[in-house]
């Protein structure tokens, strides 16, 4: 079930390109029909039912708190939807909640070596697609999804033709990478591809900040150091005039409007919805406040609370590279939604809890093993001492 989940999750988008169905904001785009907008969510379900019924087991605490997060945030979504008639709600809150629900209906996995086989195949896909693209449009003028005739510079979005959500997920296989010192300098430099032609902010701000955080716990005083650097690279996206700079200046111009439109849009509702969410939530560019919007603060105290258990739970090992990765994730959810962005959303409960529960799995089994059995030499030896 764990494998069936990830085919689906990095392939089931690979429809937009070659169909051109994605948004209508590329010019010969269409938006995505209703059926396949639910459809991955029908086979999530479905396997979510095989694993209920086949794969049944404790839940840990991680789990419960997990289940009353995405039960809650679920329950708040539908009860907007009923409310406003819109799917705009359920659209936010659908992946991380589908999500959850796998994850905690996963049994303890040893799926490490799986999981890294599946991404490091999904950078090489979505970079051989990249080139494809790439070419269609440099002979023949096929725009790839998000881009327009008039844009100085074009991004390429890979097998999902989603140039902010190949770049994240590309920028977490490098953290991931270098947290664990495998330098595969081939996977980095694809990896490192799919980021330059996406042309994605969050992309960048997922590398940047992951390796930071890295580079914080090996290095303190260079990372400190380096932090003002960072923090005023971050400002001067906002804040630089980029429409001076020669050829494409007036891209760059329209990329920054758009950076500064996301926050703009991140706001939260009017105070007396802050608790449980607005009945009528507003879409949100920001992960809290897409997440305050949908369910209120208590969806948020919910999933804080399961992310700070999680990582308490989870084996050193481990957390070398889930906190890099983890922060990186959070980081860039402010930027874009992430959260309620499919395949990113959905991955980010599983990955999570599978880390963790691989240690409360070790521990169980340390618990259950037999003790071990004295021998006669070492009876001997003790009656001896005795």
């Amino acid at each position: 079930m764990f494998l069936a989940t990830l085919a689906l999750c990095l392939v089931y988008d690979a429809y937009r390109y070659p169909l051109r169905i994605n948004s209508t904001l590329t010019p010969g785009y269409s938006n995505t029909p209703f059926a396949l907008q639910a459809g991955k969510y029908v086979l999530l379900a479905t396997i979510c039912i095989a694993l209920l019924l086949w794969a049944r087991h404790p839940l840990a605490l991680p789990d419960i708190l997990l289940v009353l997060a995405c039960g809650w945030i679920g329950a708040r979504s539908l009860a907007a939807v009923a409310a406003s008639h819109k799917t705009e709600s359920f659209d936010v809150a659908a992946p991380f909640v589908f999500g959850a629900f796998v994850a905690v209906l996963l049994p303890p996995l040893r799926v490490g070596r799986l999981a890294y086989l599946a991404a490091a195949a999904a950078v090489v896909v979505h970079a051989v697609v990249n080139v494809i693209e790439i070419n269609l449009w440099a002979f023949t003028g096929l725009l790839p999804g998000l881009s327009s005739p008039g844009d100085a510079l074009k991004r390429f979005g890979g097998l999902w033709d989603d140039p902010n959500s190949v770049a994240v997920f590309s920028a977490l296989v490098i953290v991931f990478l270098v947290s664990r010192r495998s330098y595969a300098w081939w996977l980095i430099g694809l990896a490192a591809f799919n980021i330059l032609v996406s042309i994605s902010y969050s992309g960048i701000a997922a590398l940047v900040v992951g390796l930071w955080v890295l580079l914080l716990s090996r290095r303190t005083k260079l990372a400190l150091a380096l932090l003002p650097v960072i923090v005023g690279a971050a400002v001067a996206v906002f804040l630089f005039p980029f429409e001076h700079i020669p050829g494409a200046g007036s891209w760059l111009a329209a990329k920054q409007d758009s950076a500064l439109l996301r926050v703009h849009k991140s706001t939260l509702p009017t105070p007396d919805s802050w608790l449980f969410g607005s009945a009528v939530p507003n879409l949100s560019e920001s992960s809290v406040a897409a997440l305050v919007n949908t369910a209120g603060l208590i969806s948020l105290c919910l999933v804080v609370a399961w992310l700070v258990v999680c990582v308490r739970q989870t084996p050193a090992t481990n957390r070398e590279w889930l906190i890099p990765i983890l922060v990186a994730f959070v980081v860039t959810s402010q930027l874009v939604p992430y959260i309620g962005v499919f395949p990113l959303g959905t991955l980010f409960p599983i990955v999570l809890s599978l880390a963790a529960r691989r240690h409360a799995a070790a521990k169980e089994l340390e618990s259950l093993a037999p003790a071990p059995v004295e021998g006669e030499w070492q009876s001997a030896a003790r009656e001896a001492s005795a």
